[in-house]
């Protein structure tokens, strides 16, 4: 059973590259009450869902072990606001449109 988003939400977009790994969120705190976070990328990027530790992985770890993400493609992850979710661009820049979803 899905269950419903009734809002609120923020959104915005991020520029990333292929070697500085950043986590999946708009401001500098994930979104309180994030349900999902909905996305689409202008080029491939590597989606890497991270432990209870808070620290980033590295860019080695994400190229190597990352979901592909396709150039246009539009997703939506489940991922609560306690849930580090990291992003790294396959080759060169990336500009991604995020909306994270209470």
């Amino acid at each position: 059973m899905l269950r419903r988003l009734d809002g609120p939400s923020k959104q915005g977009s991020l520029t990333v590259d292929n070697v500085t790994v950043q986590e999946l969120k708009k401001d500098a705190q994930p979104f309180k009450g994030r349900s999902v976070i909905t996305l689409r990328a202008d080029q491939k990027v590597l989606i890497y869902f991270g432990d209870d530790s808070g620290v980033a992985p590295s860019a080695v770890t994400v190229a190597a072990d990352g979901i592909p993400v396709f150039k246009n493609e539009f997703i939506t992850i489940e991922a609560g606001n306690l849930q580090h979710v990291y992003i790294l661009a396959d080759s060169t820049t990336a500009e991604v449109k995020i909306v994270e979803r209470g």
